[in-house]
């Protein structure tokens, strides 16, 4: 039971709450490599700083959409990290896999 259910995030053992957040971050992979591959860098930081930003002077909106979405599935602990500032440690990875793997 415990294997179905890790499998759709309904069971997490301890430290595996932050899974949730990679992939809705993975989500987002697709579209941060297409634009680093059209040399769109700029803009991808540029929404990401603003995003870091945002979480960082208490916009909330990360725990807002975490509130919502246990109202509908309470089983599903997304953690207490904020999802737009862990974001940006993410793009940054991305970033520099996609420069590492160009050269």
């Amino acid at each position: 039971q415990a294997v179905a259910l890790s499998a759709v995030l309904l069971y997490q053992p301890d430290f595996f709450d932050i899974l949730p957040i990679y992939l809705v971050l993975l989500l987002f992979l697709p579209w941060l490599l297409r634009q680093f591959r059209q040399n769109r860098t700029h803009l991808v930081f540029t929404i990401s700083i603003t995003l870091w930003n945002l979480s960082q002077f208490g916009l909330g909106l990360s725990y807002k959409l975490q509130n919502f979405l246990q109202l509908y599935t309470p089983a599903l602990d997304l953690c207490n990290m904020d999802l737009f500032a862990w974001q940006f440690l993410f793009v940054s990875g991305v970033y520099i896999a996609t420069r590492r793997y160009h050269g």
